[in-house]
């Protein structure tokens, strides 16, 4: 019968076969994991370290301008090609012009002929205001000499009035009887051939004058004395009340000015309203010759000669593009970055620049601008940013797609470690380093700095050509350890079988 070894001789095999494991950490078959493992061995290196953030974008101008026209029409002369350079106010393209000056002409025509109705009503209205106004006083001054010629009738006639009249009585019946003395003299000295037929005559008409005078004056005297017939009060009552309704009319002809005032007002804004459009259709006229508003290359040519485009005046989505003008004078790239690389970027940091169309070439650029905001692009927060081109603008063509590297930190001459092959341990960095023969492999203890993705910097704890085991080493180590614990088979003892003492027969 086949017999086992004791427990206490068991126990011991197995703290060797432990001893054996950690002398070769590849297990009890060290040797053939070994030889698996191409690169068991590695050393510190010494190159430029750095840190970046990678991003990929699109080249872009300094600027691009979408070129309208503010009017529609048929386009009647553009040459310009893709590739082409303008200057800022050049000639881009004329649009047909035939519809808008027909439409100027009609407003012109418009014009003038509101403005020379404008004209005739200011001088209509200043020719009335003034024949009004002189009616106005007229009338009034009628009006106060029919009161007064009233107030003096219904009053009737003042004693100094009689006096004066009954003193022109008295000086006309003296006239008279020295003018009939007069005329009865000489006509007896006529019957005696004393005086001529002349001066007989001349008496004759003295004393007919005086006798008129007289029978004058007799009839004022005896009217003062009467005073004024009620007739002649009423009559100069009428005449006051026309001569106020006079007065009421020359200033309701003023009043009525106002409504002149008003048709004048009406029609400058006509005026100014029909000069609008006719500035307007000017300002068509003139946009029918469409210049660069910038200096740049054309980028894209939207339409040719002979197309129909339609107006952009209403909207800056609105019209038809004519052509793209771009601002070549500075390139840009626009990209993305991931939210978590935010806290890295800084304006001005160097930035290494790969182009499809030039695979072979690196372009060195700077970061500008960082975006305000941060939105999601498939379902992934991210933010903008602007990268300067530094170099090859005669070279690169908007639109190129471009991937970048954003140099975060750079290190030139440092000294290096894969990150693989660094242990860390309680907030301690170490490696495994080469065993020699049975030697046990070393935990070194080293001091590290920056670290990438890929590397590590090393500050001390490793000299010049010392070796360390790579990550790939560590990891068959991992798996090795792993796979030898739970369930190895001891020596001299089944799997699953209960230790137990042997004895013998006496």
């Amino acid at each position: 019968m086949k017999r086992f070894l004791s427990f206490k001789s068991l126990s011991v095999l197995a703290v060797i076969a432990v001893l054996i494991y950690f002398i070769n950490p590849f297990g009890l078959s060290g040797k053939n994991t070994a030889g698996a493992i191409a690169n068991k061995y590695t050393q510190m290196s010494v190159d430029t370290f750095e840190i970046t953030v990678s991003c990929s974008g699109t080249v872009t101008a300094l600027s691009s301008v979408d070129v309208k026209s503010r009017v529609g029409g048929t386009v009647e002369y553009l040459t310009l090609m893709e590739g082409d350079f303008v200057n800022k106010n050049d000639l881009v393209a004329n649009i047909d012009k035939r519809n808008i000056l027909l439409k100027v002409k009609q407003n012109e025509t418009d014009l003038k002929a509101a403005r020379a109705q404008l004209e005739k009503s200011k001088i209509g209205y200043a020719i009335d205001r003034k024949t009004y106004a002189n009616d106005l006083k007229r009338t009034q001054a009628n009006a106060n000499l029919s009161h007064s010629n009233l107030n003096l009738m219904q009053k009737g006639s003042r004693p100094e009035e009689l006096s004066q009249g009954e003193a022109q009585v008295e000086l006309a019946q003296a006239n008279f009887e020295n003018s009939r003395k007069t005329y009865n003299r000489n006509k007896e000295l006529f019957t005696k051939n004393l005086v001529s037929q002349s001066a007989m005559d001349s008496a004759r008409a003295n004393m007919d004058v005086s006798a008129a005078q007289l029978k004058s004056a007799e009839e004022k005297f005896n009217l003062l004395k009467q005073g004024y017939q009620n007739e002649e009060i009423q009559k100069a009552q009428a005449q006051y009340e026309v001569s106020l309704c006079a007065v009421e009319d020359a200033i309701y002809k003023i009043e009525s000015l106002k409504v002149r005032e008003q048709e004048i007002k009406n029609l400058e804004s006509t005026v100014e309203k029909m000069d609008i459009i006719h500035q307007d259709a000017l300002e068509q006229l003139k946009d029918t010759t469409v210049l660069a508003p910038i200096s740049g290359v054309v980028t894209q040519k939207w339409v040719d000669a002979g197309g129909i485009i339609t107006s952009g005046i209403s909207s800056v989505t609105s019209g038809t593009n004519i052509i793209t003008l771009s601002d070549m004078s500075e390139i840009k790239i626009k990209a993305n970055v991931d939210e978590t690389d935010i806290h890295k970027l800084l304006p001005d940091l160097p930035t290494r620049v790969k182009l499809d169309a030039y695979q072979k070439r690196t372009f060195m650029a700077k970061l500008s601008s960082i975006g305000p905001r941060v939105y999601l692009k498939e379902n992934v927060p991210v933010i903008d940013i602007t990268l300067d081109l530094l170099e090859g603008s005669g070279e690169v063509k908007v639109g190129m797609t471009a991937d970048a590297e954003i140099v975060i930190a750079s290190v030139p001459n440092a000294k290096l470690v894969p990150n693989d092959s660094v242990i860390e341990r309680g907030g301690k960095h170490f490696v495994r380093m080469e065993n020699g023969g049975d030697k046990k492999a070393e935990l070194r203890p080293i001091k590290v700095g920056l670290s990438n993705g890929d590397v590590t910097v090393l500050l001390e704890g490793l000299k010049e050509n010392e070796r360390f085991y790579t990550g790939e080493a560590l990891k068959a180590i991992k798996e090795t350890s792993a796979a030898a614990k739970p369930g190895m088979p001891i020596l001299g003892r089944p799997p699953g079988t209960r230790s137990t003492r042997s004895g013998g027969t006496k």
